[in-house]
């Protein structure tokens, strides 16, 4: 157990920065969250942080067009969009 304690408390995390989280949308009862940039907007926010710092993590779900042209996909939905809701329903891959 001992060293355990020792790698959980000298590992690390690479995460993105988001925008705090809007209240709750009436209809779907989801928050919604904002990618946050640095550098006017070239560069998106990150950093590396304490991995026992890290609470739990929690499923994004991009906010999609009204129209989908069949580009966006699971492999390419993070980078492609800008918004996502906090998902309280897990990943759907499970």
């Amino acid at each position: 157990m001992h060293a355990n304690k020792e790698i959980y408390e000298t590992t690390f995390a690479f995460v993105y920065w988001f925008l705090h989280p809007s209240p709750q949308s009436p209809t779907l009862k989801l928050h919604e969250i904002v990618k946050e940039y640095w550098d006017g907007g070239h560069c998106w926010a990150c950093g590396i942080v304490l991995l026992r710092s890290i609470i739990y993590p929690c499923t994004l779900v991009p906010v999609l067009p009204g129209f989908l042209d069949g580009s966006i996909n699971q492999h390419n939905a993070f980078s492609q969009h800008e918004q996502f809701f906090i998902s309280p329903y897990g990943s759907q891959a499970e």
